[in-house]
């Protein structure tokens, strides 16, 4: 099995040895001994679990699993490459599997596993853990960040793909989708002149032409009306 958390001590303090953690939660008969300098736990059936961190995708490259836990993948820095590593080393046994424990970030990769048809997906919000956690911290998180884009994501668990007031909506936007361009009656060019007049500056337009700076493109955004 292979255990991959953003760093190896994230894997090490929360998947293997934290509060609900593979030691903590393991039975006295079938716990695992954790053999640090190996950086693995051994089952006394003979099962292994290696550790891996999501910084160094290539080090899954060589090993094979027949099952995996990755951890928080929405804040892997490489979650892409980390993902693809490890599909390729999940080839043992005849349905090799493997679990995703994380809070749902708008990240590629999440969403592109949560869309795959054989991911199941289960989901609960802060509040169903309420008997493991201080009164104190629930109440300041709900007060704070209640009905948030933030509190969506890291209290209710939703996966929140716009950002809070933005001006275009996704939903706004597949209203007003067409399959064809109309006619067009009006060109707009909007031009974001910069600040400075220096070498990395942007180029910008006035009466007399083109300012040209070096090194830098031009700032136009062309739209029909």
């Amino acid at each position: 099995m292979a255990l991959v958390g953003e760093t190896v001590d994230q894997v090490r303090e929360v998947m293997v040895m934290g509060e609900s953690g593979i030691l903590a939660c393991s039975p006295p008969d079938r716990r695992p001994e954790w053999q640090a300098t190996r950086r693995q736990l051994v089952w006394p059936n003979g099962a292994v679990a290696q550790v891996f961190s999501a910084h160094e995708p290539d080090s899954l490259r060589g090993p094979q699993f027949d099952a995996a836990w990755a951890d928080e993948l929405g804040k892997w820095k490489k979650a892409s490459e980390t993902w693809d590593q490890l599909q390729f080393a999940l080839r043992l046994g005849k349905n090799p599997q493997q679990v995703v424990t994380t809070t749902p970030r708008n990240v590629g990769v999440l969403k592109a596993i949560m869309k795959n048809p054989s991911t199941v997906i289960t989901h609960a919000p802060t509040e169903a853990n309420r008997a493991y956690l201080a009164e104190s911290f629930l109440a300041e998180v709900e007060a704070r960040y209640a009905g948030t884009t933030l509190g969506r994501q890291e209290l209710e668990g939703v996966m929140v793909e716009e950002a809070e007031g933005a001006l275009w909506s996704m939903a706004l936007l597949d209203r007003i989708r067409l399959d064809a361009a109309p006619e067009l009656t009006r060109i707009v060019v909007a031009v974001d002149p910069p600040v400075t007049a220096n070498k990395t500056s942007d180029e910008w337009w006035n009466r007399g032409g083109w300012r040209q700076y070096p090194g830098r493109s031009a700032r136009l955004a062309g739209s029909g009306a």
